[in-house]
């Protein structure tokens, strides 16, 4: 269950200007209306877990694009903007352009930002990898990704590598689907996809300097909420 009360609009006045706020919002409603619907249907049959896991793993690839833009807007004041920051400035216009991967966005934001690299052997790094390539799997549906082998004679399901990771970890049905579709529309999972985004965002934030992240006051902001309502 959800126990947070209604999510705050953070500094209302500048809200339009940051996309991952917004994006953040809907996966944690998607993950609210769970909470909501009967008992009956909260599992295998609602596709809120759906559009939770794309709308989460989204809203930390805007984030680094609000950070982008906003290293841009940053120039505009003049002398005195950290050098980190015009680095960045300068790097956006290109990495917009060429529409790099997510993880590569991170490496560069976090490299210039933080003077390091994402951590990506480390957690919550690793269960961002984990879920971009479930969201990816999601919009990108295709037919043969899950199938049912006969060759012992009864019939077992046979599903993607990633799928299998997360049934291990608890996080899927336990139903033997002859799809691996069904298998994702669960609370805990819809709940890990929250999590991770704003374990990731929160991250950022933490690693990034005082006198560079006061630049980007707003960004990180519901994040940075949800993970402090978990501890």
């Amino acid at each position: 269950m959800v126990k947070r009360g209604p999510f705050p609009d953070f500094e209302k006045p500048y809200a339009f200007a940051f996309s991952a706020s917004i994006l953040f919002k809907i996966a944690i409603n998607a993950l609210s209306s769970l909470d909501s619907e009967p008992a009956s249907i909260q599992e295998e049959e609602s596709d809120s877990p759906y559009v939770t896991v794309v709308f989460a793993a989204a809203s930390y690839e805007a984030l680094l694009n609000d950070i982008l833009y906003g290293a841009v807007s940053t120039m505009s004041l003049g002398p005195g903007v950290p050098g980190p920051i015009q680095i960045l400035s300068a790097y956006a216009e290109d990495l917009f352009e060429r529409q790099v991967s997510t993880q590569t966005k991170a490496d560069i934001v976090h490299l210039t930002l933080t003077g390091q690299k994402c951590p990506w052997d480390q957690l919550p790094y690793q269960d961002w990898k984990l879920l971009a390539r479930l969201r990816n799997m999601i919009m990108h549906m295709r037919a043969g990704e899950g199938y049912v082998d006969y060759s012992d004679g009864i019939g077992s399901p046979v599903y993607p590598a990633l799928i299998e990771v997360l049934k291990q970890r608890g996080l899927l049905s336990t139903t033997n689907w002859a799809s691996w579709h069904p298998l994702i529309k669960t609370h805990a999972l819809a709940k890990w996809a929250v999590d991770v985004a704003a374990k990731m965002a929160t991250s950022l934030a933490n690693r990034i300097p005082p006198n560079i992240w006061q630049y980007f006051p707003y960004s990180a902001k519901p994040f940075q909420y949800w993970v402090a309502g978990d501890e």
